[in-house]
């Protein structure tokens, strides 16, 4: 056999190949990216009702949403979340338009620092006990705390700037009155570590930036949990209304397990934006650092501290181990 018709007869089943691949729809070549997760629900619950969050302008959702018969439960800025079963899901990740995909998942508050143990109180410039702060207090910086909200308390009477509820599983939560409240605690905690003014302890317990003004952003429940599609909401929502409220940080002292890499996780998404509209992201690392039997874990941080733009804390222990000595 000649090479000329070798190379004919290599030719032909190529074409033949291109044939039978061009019959097969391209749709059905596409399967987004998928959380561990949501993999893992998807194989073991195929007929269980799921809820994922899905990226894009509205009329992409309502598109989604009718083609595969999905309900769409959530709509936010930048997307929503369509609930379905498992098989619905897995005929919706098929979809050429989606990319990746993940529950919404539930998101859970961490938080647990001291002034001394960081250094803070060493640039406020007290001159003596009584704190005459000549230095670096966090005045004129306001400040988006999204967690379970901010209870009144004489640390942060005067810190206070405004109050916004965003759970969009209690319906009668936007505009009821009751935004500045925290049922859970979690948001007041993390609110007087910032700004605390130590007003309620005649000065022995104040936050890192006692000048700083916060705006409570309420994601978290009375159990101290909340939806990832809640804590995005509030995020887009910081960025649409930066210049109005003067925000320059973000605090998210909440998150949930990192599974897939960042450019597919929503949430870490959201702070992406955040911080390239030219906000500051200060987000938790978690307390996922040892496993039930107290062995490290590798990667153990949380999302969104997990994403490059967030400025992620975390690792530290404020008490004294046992000696070794």
């Amino acid at each position: 056999m000649t090479s000329t018709v070798r190379a004919r007869i290599g030719l032909a089943i190529l074409a033949l190949v291109a044939g039978l691949l061009g019959a097969v729809p391209a749709q059905a070549q596409h399967h987004a990216r998928l959380s561990t997760e949501l993999a893992a629900d998807l194989a073991k619950h195929p007929g269980a009702a799921l809820t994922v969050l899905v990226e894009g302008p509205q009329s992409e959702i309502d598109r989604l949403a009718k083609a595969y018969g999905l309900t769409v439960t959530h709509r936010i800025a930048s997307g929503g979340t369509l609930t379905g079963t498992g098989r619905q899901i897995g005929q919706l990740a098929a979809d050429g338009n989606v990319s990746s995909l993940r529950e919404d998942q539930p998101v859970f508050g961490m938080m647990a620092v001291t002034t001394k143990s960081t250094g803070a109180d060493q640039v406020w410039g007290s001159s003596d006990g009584k704190k005459k702060f000549g230095g670096i207090t966090g005045t004129g910086v306001n400040i988006a705390l999204i967690d379970s909200g901010v209870d009144h308390h004489p640390d942060l009477n005067s810190r206070i700037l405004g109050c916004v509820d965003f759970r969009s599983n209690v319906p009668s939560s936007k505009n009821s009155g009751n935004e500045c409240q925290d049922e859970y605690g979690h948001g007041t905690h993390v609110a007087g570590i910032i700004a605390g003014s130590g007003s309620g302890s005649n000065g022995a317990y104040m936050g890192m930036a006692p000048g700083a003004g916060i705006f409570s952003i309420r994601v978290l429940g009375a159990n101290g949990t909340g939806l990832a599609s809640d804590a995005i909401d509030a995020i887009d929502w910081v960025i649409a209304n930066r210049d109005k409220y003067q925000f320059k940080i973000i605090n998210l002292s909440l998150g949930h397990p990192a599974s897939e890499r960042y450019q597919d996780d929503p949430l870490a998404k959201a702070v992406e934006r955040a911080v390239h509209a030219g906000i500051v992201v200060i987000a938790a690392g978690g307390n996922l650092g040892k496993n039930d039997t107290g062995d490290p874990v590798v990667g153990g941080i949380i999302s969104p501290g997990f994403t490059p733009g967030a400025i992620t804390v975390g690792v530290l222990n404020t008490r004294h181990g046992r000696s070794n000595r």
